[in-house]
């Protein structure tokens, strides 16, 4: 037992001997040269890259390295020489880990090491800002000294020298440190104090820093000409230290920090700061005025548990500001947090945004909140004088365009929406891996955002299926497009394309309505490789229908397959055509690829149709390539027939076309190739043109051919004796011509500058109509030469001495805008001999001989024009209506676009002038005009019906075109106005005449009737004239004898010319037979709408117990006597009271017989009157009133003898009338005087008559 235990005890004192002798034999064997060895491969060996030479110890005390360096696939980055490390391990003992001494001699880090793939994600419940550490033992380090830090280029952007020292605590919640840096090659250093201890309440920390120019921090901030300065004072309580931060680089970029920091023990930490950054040079040079300066201001706190709560966060700059309020529980990784921004306008941004947007305000309002990894988001972006460069992007968004947004991150949107002025979007869904979102846009009217086109238009587009590869489905409709007149009614497209990247197919359709047509186009596809396979395309537009399939090849531009065409009815299409069509068309083909060359076998029938009347018809049928087709046509149209053949191959690079034959024929009269055409296309551009001439069956050939490059130039073309009448037997049959045309030219020179001679002589040209038989033979000339330098030509005309003119172009400098331009005609012509033969029909004749110099000069870009024309010995006479005009004189000058009238001077029977002058501008917008006329003693116009002399002065000013206005005054003299006879009934007015079978040659056609309601052709001039007649306005016939003054205002315009005011009797009468009834009562008045007179007249007599009436009323051209009396009494029986002062039965046959012709007249038929013989003879005479009356006696009775009344105006408002007796003795004398236009003198004197001698004065006012 005993030696039990002494066993027992010697285990438990030996063991730890031995196991300290083993650790002791351990420390002894490292601190051997080869257990030292030992250790440093095994470290190598267990770090990727590292190499250890020169390990020292003792260890593990004092450790030391002679040399260690750091290693990846790029070399070293990391080399250390002379480090050694001492501890203090006794001080374990104490709880405290004690450096003695950390150092090198030098240590170079030349680059930062190769990257080793991702980061290594954050653990689990770590806190997301740093605290200091709670460690078990306290961290000390006495003495931190580096002798040399070389730091490559690469990391800082320059190579630096620094050296460091140092020393630090960590220990029950406080970190006391110092370092120190200063470069060694360059005069710059920093120190930083620190002593951090929220357990005893308190916070300090000092930094200064100080770099020359191109000093670390300026280079690694692109501005290393400047110098850096950093100060940095923490200093105070722990529950509110004060912190002051002044740092800058250079004079212009600042940055200055004030306010508090807390921190308490468990890690809680708190901070209110202002800070001011002034930074602009580190900016653009675009967002330096937007930017800078700007202030942050922050206000903050988190708590023990990793809760933040952001209690205030304001960033303004000279753009606007930015504000953010809310908080975070890291732990949790949840957020709620608020941010607003309001910015100004955009101009301070400048260059930065794109011209297609531009602001006066921005307002955003934004909200977070949830889980970090999945929030959710609501987003308001509003915008006030939103602009744009873009005038669609304007029109859609308008000046306050809104953006709205609702989403749960990071894959679903929950709401968005786009609201502008002409479009409004939405769209809502999942957009995570896999698609499930819709996206609808609406706009209200497309004339914004296109112009030209207005109309409604909204479309939906869904995404369904992998992200990756998702089907697509668009919808577009609308009610109502239009663009330019052209209407596109219920328009729809619906386009479905799925699984576009795996196994794409895709199904489209289109429908609408143009035109009253229906429109619709369907297609289903889907790709094969790089190519289309098109299974089915239908299209349809009205009776019109288009089915095709086969494969498309975009790449090639290729289409192989099946296409017909066929419209069965053109007449639906005669709206657009803009002509009425009938008949039907039908085009078929198969087209293939051979080769990956387009090939193609059409043909196309139109086998009767017609356009605007005329007859058409054909058939063309295509075949081969565009490298080697045949072609054959065959066309009607009315009695025309075009008939061709064509075809084109290639050989070695050049197009050969050949037309074997070509032949139009119109009746008897054909054109016709001679011989077969060739026109070679060269593979290097030239242009050969061989055995081209055509011929006329009535005579005639042209001929070209010639060569066009590649350098040079030299192509013939001539055209001999060729009939006119060829020309028209052709294009226009109806149309006679004879005469025969002669040309040749020549294009020779460089294609870069060709010249060109030509000259065309035509003679003998006239036309066969009757009207214009009597025209002298026209000859014409033109000749000259042109290039693209230069340019020259001449013109000489000449048919007869009727016309004779001579013109010449010239371009000294090309055919370019700037191109100076030098242009003259100068023409004469004999009014007679030109107008004679065409007028020689008609009542009309004009004389004169008329000059014309017109030139044109400045560019052909923008030409001047000027010149003159002049009239001289004119004449124009209108022998039915009675107009004569003489010694005509007129001056035209015109002068860029205004044509002024220098001089315009007529003469007129009788001694009377008309004048005119002023200006118009035929080529401006509305031809603005401002002409005067005046007018001075004319009569301009004696006939039948008026016969008149007047002084007129009119102005017509504005645009003739548009809106014109003639106004003025004309002063009538005299007027002499017969009613004329009407024509007895058996003369009736045809209606509903229609003109069938042909004219006589010469006979002008007959208008058509205008359409009721149809607007007039004449233009629209406003009439504001004035006709004052006051005296001298003379009515007569069917028995009327009068004399009326007055004023008339002629309003409207031309085509409806309104007429107002009218003309008041002065004094006359009517004469039925032997008996002289005067006007009581009479005027002349105008009804709205129309320029022909209306007549109201009143006659009284009295005969024995009866007062006798006579009316004339309606208008001047168709007026109704009628007769009535007091008391009343049957016409007859007026009428023989009126006539013969007796009873009807008391009449004898004779009496009755004159009776009855005057009641045939009242009724239109016939009437008799007092006009006939002596009307002629006081219009021989020169007389103004010549009448045969009867003698009055002295109580107001007839009495047995006649009298013969004459008078004359023989001064302006002077009236002088005559009357003698048929009884003898001296004539009655009478004259009337117009003191004012409602006053008269009057006075009679002399004869035998009872009346005596009188003087008065008589007023008259109209009621």
């Amino acid at each position: 037992m005993r030696r039990a235990r002494r066993i027992l005890l010697g285990l438990v004192i030996g063991l730890p001997l031995l196991l300290l002798a083993a650790a002791a034999g351990g420390l002894l064997w490292a601190n051997t040269d080869g257990g030292r060895a030992v250790i440093a491969r095994l470290a190598a060996g267990s770090v990727d890259g590292l190499a250890i030479e020169g390990l020292t110890g003792p260890l593990p005390g004092r450790i030391g390295v002679a040399r260690l360096v750091m290693a990846d696939a790029d070399g070293p980055w990391l080399e250390i020489e002379e480090a050694r490390i001492a501890l203090d391990l006794p001080a374990l003992l104490r709880r405290e880990a004690r450096i003695a001494a950390l150092s090198a001699r030098r240590i170079a880090l030349h680059r930062a090491p190769a990257s080793s793939g991702e980061p290594a994600p954050p653990e689990p419940g770590a806190p997301q800002l740093p605290a200091l550490p709670e460690l078990p033992v306290a961290l000390r380090l006495d003495r931190l000294a580096v002798e040399r830090i070389e730091l490559g280029a690469p990391l800082l952007g320059t190579e630096a020298v620094l050296a460091v020292e140092g020393e630090a605590l960590l220990a029950a919640g406080r970190l006391s440190a110092r370092l120190d840096a200063r470069r060694l090659d360059a005069p710059a250093e920093a120190r930083l104090a620190l002593d951090l201890a929220p357990g005893a309440d308190r916070l300090t920390a000092r930094l200064d820093a100080a770099e020359p120019p191109g000093g670390i921090l300026a280079g690694l901030l692109g501005l290393s000409d400047r110098a850096a300065l950093a100060r940095l004072s923490l200093d105070g309580p722990a529950s509110g230290a004060r912190l002051d931060l002044q740092a800058s680089l250079g004079e212009d970029v600042t940055l200055a920090a004030e306010g508090t920091v807390s921190a308490s023990p468990d890690g809680a930490a708190a901070a209110d700061l202002t800070l001011r950054l002034a930074a602009a040079p580190l900016l653009p040079e675009d967002l330096r005025a937007a930017a800078m300066p700007a202030e942050i201001g922050l206000d903050a706190a988190l708590d023990a548990g990793q809760r933040l709560a952001l209690r205030r966060l304001v960033v303004r700059a000279p753009l606007g500001s930015l504000s953010a309020h809310g908080g975070a529980a890291l732990a949790e990784e949840t957020l709620d947090l608020t941010l607003q921004a309001e910015l100004g306008p955009s101009t301070p941004l400048g260059a930065l945004l794109p011209p297609a947007a531009r602001w006066e305000g921005l307002r955003l309002e934004a909200r977070v909140e949830g889980p970090m990894a999945a929030p959710r988001l609501g987003l308001d972006l509003a915008a006030t004088g939103f602009g744009s460069d873009t005038p669609a992007i304007l029109a859609a968004l308008g000046a306050t365009p809104r953006l709205r947004l609702r989403a749960a991150l990071p894959d679903r949107i929950e709401a968005l929406s786009l609201e502008g002025a002409g479009l409004r979007a939405e769209a809502a869904g999942d957009v995570g891996e896999r698609l499930d979102a819709t996206l609808t846009a609406e706009i209200a009217d497309l004339a914004a955002l296109v112009p030209g086109l207005a109309g409604g238009l909204r479309a939906e587009l869904r995404a369904s299926g992998p992200r990756a590869d998702p089907s697509l489905d668009l919808i577009a409709r609308g009610e109502r497009i239009e663009r330019d007149g052209q209407v596109l009614e219920a328009p729809e497209a619906r386009l479905s394309l799925a699984t576009p990247f795996s196994a794409p197919r895709a199904e489209g359709r289109i429908a609408a309505r143009y035109a009253g047509l229906d429109l619709h186009l369907d297609l289903d596809g889907e790709p094969e490789g790089e190519r289309l396979r098109i299974r089915r395309l239908d299209a349809a537009f009205g009776p019109a229908r288009l089915e095709a399939s086969g494969l498309l090849d975009p790449g090639a531009a290729t289409f192989a397959g099946e296409v017909a065409l066929a419209a069965d009815d053109l007449a639906p299409f005669s709206a657009l055509a803009g002509t009425p069509l009938t008949g039907r068309l039908a085009l078929r083909g198969r087209l293939d690829a051979p080769g990956g060359v387009q090939g193609f076998d059409l043909s196309l029938d139109i086998p009767a149709a017609s356009a605007g009347g005329t007859p058409l018809g054909g058939r063309l049928a295509a075949r081969g390539t565009l490298a080697a087709l045949e072609a054959e046509l065959e066309a009607r149209a009315m009695d025309a027939r075009l008939t061709t053949r064509a075809s084109m191959a290639e050989e070695e690079g050049a197009r050969r076309i050949e037309i074997p034959d070509l032949l139009l024929r119109r009746g008897a009269d054909s054109l016709r190739l001679a011989a077969p055409a060739r026109v070679t296309i060269g593979a290097d551009g030239a242009i050969a043109l061989a055995g081209i001439a055509l011929t006329a069956s009535r005579g005639g050939t042209l001929r070209a051919e010639g060569r066009w490059g590649p350098e040079s130039a030299d192509i013939r073309a001539s055209l001999a004796a060729l009939p006119l009448a060829a020309i028209t037997a052709l294009a226009a049959p109806d149309l006679r011509a004879e005469g025969m045309i002669a040309a040749e030219a020549r294009i020779t020179g460089a294609v870069a500058d060709p010249a060109a001679r030509f000259r065309l002589d035509a003679t003998g040209l006239r036309l066969l109509d009757e009207a214009a038989r009597g025209l002298p033979p026209a000859r014409v000339t033109v000749e000259g030469t042109a290039g693209a330098a230069a340019a020259d030509l001449r013109l000489e005309a000449a048919a007869g001495t009727a016309l004779r003119a001579n013109g010449t172009l010239r371009l000294p400098d090309g055919l370019a805008a700037s191109a100076p331009l030098a242009a003259r005609l100068d023409a004469n012509a004999d009014l007679a001999a030109l107008a004679g033969p065409l007028l020689a029909a008609g009542a009309q004749r004009v004389t004169g001989r008329a000059s014309l110099q017109a030139e044109a000069t400045g560019t052909l870009g923008a030409p001047r024009l000027g010149g003159r024309l002049t009239l001289a010995d004119g004449s124009f006479r209108d022998l039915a209506q009675g107009i004569t005009l003489t010694a005509i004189t007129a001056s035209l000058r015109g002068e860029g676009d205004r044509v002024t009238i220098e001089r315009f001077e007529a003469r007129t029977p009788g001694g009377g002038a008309i004048t005119a002058g002023g200006f118009l501008s035929p080529a401006a917008p509305g031809i603005p005009a401002e002409i005067t006329l005046g007018a001075r003693n004319a009569r301009p116009m004696r006939s039948d019906l008026a016969t008149g002399v007047f002084d007129a002065d009119l102005r017509l000013t504005g645009r003739l075109a548009e809106q014109a206005r003639l106004a003025g005054r004309i002063a009538v003299g005299r007027l002499d106005i017969t009613v004329p006879e009407r024509l007895p009934p058996s003369v009736q007015r045809l209606e509903g005449v229609r003109e069938r079978g042909a004219r006589p040659p010469g006979t002008p056609p007959l208008a058509p009737p205008a359409p009721a309601g149809a607007p007039a052709a004449m233009p629209d001039i406003a009439l504001e004239v004035e006709i004052a007649a006051p005296r001298a306005v003379f009515v007569r016939g069917r028995g009327i004898d009068a004399e009326f003054g007055g004023t008339i205002g002629i309003g409207g315009t031309i085509a409806a010319p309104q007429a107002t005011g009218g003309l008041q009797l002065r004094r006359g009468e009517i004469s039925v037979f032997d008996r002289r009834i005067a006007f009581r009562r009479g005027s002349i008045a105008f009804d709205a709408g129309t320029l022909v007179p209306g007549l109201d007249f009143l006659a009284s007599s009295r005969a024995r117990e009866v007062t006798a009436n006579v009316t004339v009323t309606g208008p001047a051209n168709d007026p109704r006597i009628a007769f009535s009396s007091t008391p009343e009494l049957p016409q007859d029986e007026i009428l023989a009271r009126l006539l013969f002062d007796r009873r009807a039965s008391e009449l004898s046959p004779f009496q009755l017989a004159q009776l009855a012709q005057v009641l045939a007249g009242a009724a239109g038929i016939e009437t008799p009157g007092a006009g006939g013989i002596l009307d002629r003879i006081r219009r021989t005479l020169a007389l103004d009133r010549l009448a045969v009356g009867e003698e009055q006696r002295r109580d107001g009775g007839r009495g047995q003898g006649a009298t013969l009344e004459t008078g004359r105006y023989v001064a302006d408002g002077v009236y002088l009338g005559l009357r003698q007796s048929s009884e003898g003795g001296p004539p009655r004398i009478g004259v009337q005087i117009d003191v004012l236009p409602r006053v008269r003198i009057e006075a009679e004197t002399g004869g035998n008559s009872a009346g005596g001698d009188r003087v008065g004065l008589s007023f008259e006012w109209e009621y």
